[in-house]
C-alpha cells in the first residue's frame, strides 16, 4: 500500500510462533523497510533489547498466556516473547533503522480501560474467561488467535478499547509512512484486517 510518497508492508504474524521468523526474514530480505514499525510500546521495545542480550528476566506467564501458549503449540514451538518480534528487533538494531512503537502507552491505554470498563463488567469478564481457558479451539493457527481475540471482545467497553486502541495504531502507522521510503508495520496476525480496513479508510 502507498499513502502519499511513502510505501507501506502490513505484516501480519501470529505472536508466539517461532515459525513466523521465517515469514518476517523473508519480509525483511524482500522489502529491505527503511523503518519497523511494531504493535508494542516503546518500553516494550527496550525489553526485547534487553531479552536479546540476555539481559532481561520474564515476569511470569498470565493464566491466559499458559493457555495461549497450550494452543498453539500445536502449531509447532511458542516462545513469549515473540520470536518474531525479538528478530525484527535485532534487525533493525543491525541494520541501523529506526524502531517505531505502535501501541498506546501504558499510561493512555489505562486511563481508555478505566474510562470503558466498569468494575462490574471487568467481574463479569473474568468470570466469562476462566471457563473459555478450559475449552480447546479448533481449527488453523490463524483461525484460533482470530477466535481468542473475538473472545477477548467481552464485554463491550473492552471491545471499544481495542478499537480505540486499533485506531491508535493506524493513526501512527500513517505519520511514519510518508517519513519513510518502505514502512513495515509488523501487526498480531489477528489485528491485521481491521487494521488494514482503516488504512484503506484513512487513504481514501
Amino acid at each position: 500500500m502507498e499513502i502519499g510518497s511513502g510505501k507501506l508492508i502490513l505484516l501480519g504474524l501470529i505472536s508466539g510462533l517461532t515459525s513466523e521468523v521465517e515469514i518476517a526474514r523473508e519480509a525483511v530480505d524482500r522489502h529491505r523497510p527503511s523503518a519497523i514499525g511494531l504493535t508494542v510500546t516503546a518500553e516494550e521495545i527496550e525489553g526485547i533489547k534487553r531479552w536479546n542480550q540476555g539481559n532481561e528476566e520474564l515476569p511470569p506467564y498470565t493464566d491466559f498466556d499458559l493457555y495461549y501458549m497450550k494452543q498453539m503449540s500445536r502449531f509447532g514451538e511458542v516462545r513469549l516473547p515473540s520470536p518474531s518480534l525479538a528478530f525484527l528487533v535485532e534487525f533493525a538494531e543491525r541494520a541501523g533503522i529506526p524502531l517505531v512503537p505502535l501501541d498506546m502507552g501504558e499510561e493512555e491505554y489505562s486511563s481508555l480501560y478505566i474510562q470503558n470498563v466498569s468494575p462490574i463488567s471487568l467481574f463479569f469478564s473474568s468470570m466469562f474467561k476462566s471457563r473459555r481457558l478450559r475449552k480447546k479451539i479448533q481449527g488453523s493457527a490463524e483461525e484460533v488467535v482470530c477466535e481468542l481475540d473475538r473472545l477477548s471482545m467481552y464485554p463491550d467497553g473492552i471491545a471499544a478499547v481495542e478499537r480505540e486502541r486499533e485506531r491508535h495504531i493506524a493513526s501512527e502507522i500513517v505519520s511514519h509512512i510518508e517519513e519513510n521510503r518502505a514502512f513495515l508495520a509488523a501487526v498480531n496476525y489477528e489485528k491485521a484486517a481491521k487494521i488494514l480496513k482503516l488504512l484503506e479508510d484513512e487513504k481514501q
